[in-house]
């Protein structure tokens, strides 16, 4: 009976007899087990708990319901593993990045089996079985957004009045969520936190929590802004900095540099207003657009200007 465990979650097979009111023949077609080693009636070994009641089965009647991840996925090492993963990569893998609580699933092969590595999509070793890995708890951090059970978007999160608390930033309710997603209030399950919201998802108008327990519309700022590093209160924007398209997709960057940086400040610059004023002559905007040549040639048709007066008032143009 080595093959399950009790907890397991597991699939019923088509071994199951047709007058079972289990197996996958009909709605009941997984189940939990909840003992093992002949404490089944009618000398059946497996007790497998399904929607209140219990069916009574052998290994060939279930199939264990392997996790099903996807790359990005934070995990933690199984009891079914084979070796001690975390040994493992900290004597061999850990100048790739040090194991801190979690590993992430780097790629997965037609069979089902996952490479994983302590950073995304960084090196690691070679495919384990899926089951060697199972979803890694989760753990709010304030300033992140997470997803609700529902699919839902909440943050950023800030800390609560007791340390395993968190609330909405900026909002009135800080004991909102515990640490590990779960509803304070304990009757809104479909509002429980159940994972990271991804860094590259469009979907940011699906509603952002709010106080009082109300999902108002989250519509997207439009506005561009760019992120710059930001050194003794100053910003430092690079030369030539990217232009997001929004403000949440430039918060979204800044967490991710600052998550890159640690210790390192990054800002959020929003475009909030242009000044630009319209030149009185063609010859002006020609000058200014910096075609210099067709500038000076329109100034002398209208001006009758020799060449060298020409090309000075061109020149004083551009520099003022």
């Amino acid at each position: 009976m080595a093959k399950f465990k009790v907890g397991d979650k597991v699939r019923f097979t088509d071994k199951c007899c047709r007058s079972w009111w289990f197996g996958p023949h009909t709605a009941h077609k997984e189940g939990v087990i909840s003992g093992l080693n002949g404490l089944g009636t009618y000398e059946y070994q497996v007790c497998v708990d399904v929607e209140q009641r219990v069916g009574n089965v052998d290994d060939e009647h279930i199939e264990l319901i392997v996790p099903s991840f996807k790359v990005g996925d934070r995990v933690v090492p199984s009891d079914k593993a084979g070796t001690d993963l975390i040994d493992h990569w900290n004597e061999y893998w850990s100048e790739f990045g040090e194991y801190e609580g979690a590993f992430f699933v780097t790629e997965i092969n037609s069979r089902g089996d996952i490479k994983y590595s302590s950073k995304p999509g960084g090196d690691g070793p070679h495919f384990i079985p899926a089951d060697w890995m199972t979803p890694a708890p989760l753990k709010l951090e304030a300033g992140k957004y997470y997803r609700t059970r529902n699919g839902k978007r909440v943050g950023p999160l800030m800390k609560g009045w007791a340390p395993h608390l968190f609330g909405s930033q900026g909002y009135s309710l800080t004991s909102e969520w515990y640490s590990d997603g779960r509803r304070n209030s304990g009757w809104e399950t479909d509002l429980d936190i159940v994972a990271e919201w991804p860094s590259d998802s469009d979907d940011t108008n699906n509603g952002v929590w709010r106080s009082a327990g109300f999902f108002l519309d989250a519509p997207e700022s439009t506005t561009n802004c760019i992120v710059a590093l930001i050194e003794n209160g100053q910003p430092k924007p690079a030369t030539h900095p990217y232009v997001h398209p929004s403000r949440n997709k430039a918060e979204t960057e800044a967490g991710r540099l600052a998550r890159k940086h640690k210790g390192r400040e990054f800002g959020v610059y929003e475009l909030v207003v242009t000044k630009q004023e319209q030149a009185k002559h063609e010859w002006q905007r020609l000058a200014l657009d910096g075609q210099t040549i067709d500038a000076i040639k329109k100034l002398r048709e209208i001006a009758g200007m020799s060449l060298r007066a020409a090309k000075a008032a061109v020149t004083d143009c551009r520099a003022a």
